[in-house]
């Protein structure tokens, strides 16, 4: 055999042995949706769609299972990620400019899921910490965890889903103050004041494109739809469950006036051997939150190395956690920190909701000119 022949098969053999089985999918889709959206979104879907919130939940969640069928047409075909379906379809230049677009959506997505829950340990466990100090021991930890690799990334994932299931439990604590008449009359809400509260919706379901960069890693990937299904409605699942119990637990105006709504129904939480459970969950969360950061920097890097091999991946990672490091300490209040996520949100429902379903239909549409010609 060849010398170039002996490469690519050493390079097909790193491949296959790259790939992870269909379950992940289920813990990739899902961990990367229960970021911290999942702390807050009660309150900000409720400013618009008062106690009738809950259809927004389940609205996102029938929007975010479309947008996964999409992508499984998109892909399966060919077996292909978004930075070749980019390549095929627009053509390498225009292509080109379209995947970074999705690398800087990637690395936006994972600074403000990270600079978000930097404020949380803020404002739950050590008010008087630095930013740039916990931003620093974080982001060494994404590091180390994306260096390893996309199996330990998956590691991650699993370890994401599993570890803080105790706290779903946990909810029979607030669920025996609750007052289920708060969700009474059903479906006051006008189609407007729907589609404003899915929007709202939108940040906690970001993330789940993500699957655009691995697919290739799936070990028989067509068949992986139905855990990409599962894995998000569950997260649906999880979120409609917390948005009827934070519902029927506070009133709605204590459910405007609160930041963080889910580590709230956590502060009734009393064992013998802890007094402030919350501070259990925010430790718990951190999980959580390096699954996330760390699947959207990864995906961000593997965008760089299918459109440029050759590029350093060290220097490319200490750049892009160099620059959220500086995003971190810039944005310093709540209003700057907000504005940074409503941001991402926009920019994640146009490439979701929008985008990915056009360039599907463009890719047929050129398929069929073709086969015309």
């Amino acid at each position: 055999m060849s010398k170039q022949g002996e490469v690519a098969l050493t390079n097909l053999q790193k491949q296959q042995d790259e790939k992870v089985s269909g379950i992940h999918v289920f813990f990739l889709i899902h961990s990367v949706q229960s970021g911290v959206g999942g702390l807050s979104f009660q309150r900000e879907i409720t400013e618009v769609a008062g106690h009738d919130s809950w259809m927004a939940v389940l609205l996102g969640g029938v929007l975010v299972n479309l947008a996964i069928f999409f992508m499984y047409l998109a892909l399966k075909k060919r077996g292909e990620d978004v930075v070749a379906l980019h390549q095929r379809i627009l053509g390498s230049r225009l292509g080109m400019i379209f995947s970074l677009m999705f690398m800087v959506y990637f690395i936006s997505t994972g600074a403000a899921v990270l600079r978000t829950y930097i404020e949380l340990v803020q404002v739950w466990v050590f008010p008087e910490i630095s930013t740039w100090s916990i931003s620093l021991v974080l982001i060494l930890l994404i590091y180390y965890v994306i260096s390893g690799g996309f199996q330990v990334v998956v590691g991650i994932s699993v370890l994401s889903v599993i570890l803080p299931f105790y706290l779903l439990l946990l909810l029979v604590f607030p669920l025996q103050h609750a007052d289920f008449t708060n969700l009474l009359p059903i479906g006051q809400l006008s189609f407007k004041e729907l589609m404003g509260a899915t929007k709202a919706m939108t940040f906690s379901y970001l993330g789940f494109c993500t699957l655009l960069m691995y697919y290739p890693l799936l070990k028989d990937g067509p068949r992986t739809q139905k855990f990409a299904h599962i894995g998000a409605s569950y997260t649906t699942l999880i979120y409609f469950v917390v948005i009827l119990i934070s519902v029927a637990y506070y009133s709605e105006k204590q459910l405007l006036a609160n930041v963080w709504p889910t580590f709230g129904l956590f502060k009734i939480v009393r064992f013998p051997f802890v007094e402030r459970f919350e501070y259990v969950g925010v430790a718990t969360w951190s999980f959580v939150i390096l699954d996330n950061v760390c699947l959207l920097l990864w995906a961000s890097h593997r965008v760089l190395k299918r459109l440029w091999p050759q590029s350093r991946s060290i220097l490319f990672m200490v750049i892009v956690l160099s620059l959220i490091f500086l995003e971190n300490i810039l944005l310093t209040g709540r209003r700057d920190i907000a504005t940074f996520n409503q941001w991402v949100t926009y920019w994640g429902l146009g490439i979701n909701f929008l985008y990915l379903p056009l360039l599907y239909l463009l890719g047929l549409a050129k398929g069929w000119r073709g086969r015309a010609t």
